[in-house]
């Protein structure tokens, strides 16, 4: 999920998060207050601050926030991550999407 509407539009998305995994679809909203109001709801810290240069700097969660097919929080996975406890993880996830 994208937390700057002004600087990540769907065409600057849409060449980037390929880039992670191609099945992946980055999410993003036309204003920065739909994106606020999202990120609210889902317990993302987002703070945007002017920059001297007159640009403004964005910070936000590092968490991966793992979204269901249906548009649902499945998850939140906070670091440190390795590869091999991201997997973990994606595994209990899947399986435990899949028992219920």
């Amino acid at each position: 999920m994208s937390v700057d509407a002004g600087r990540d539009t769907p065409a600057r998305l849409n060449t980037f998060v390929p880039a992670f995994d191609p099945d992946f679809i980055g999410l993003t909203a036309p204003s920065q207050a739909a994106i606020e109001a999202l990120a609210k709801k889902w317990g993302v810290a987002v703070a945007i601050e002017s920059a001297p240069n007159g640009d403004y700097i964005v910070d936000h969660s590092a968490a991966i926030f793992v979204i269901d097919p249906a548009g649902r929080l499945a998850a939140i996975l906070t670091g440190p991550s390795t590869v091999d406890a991201l997997l973990t993880d994606y595994r209990r996830i899947v399986t435990a999407r899949s028992a219920s």
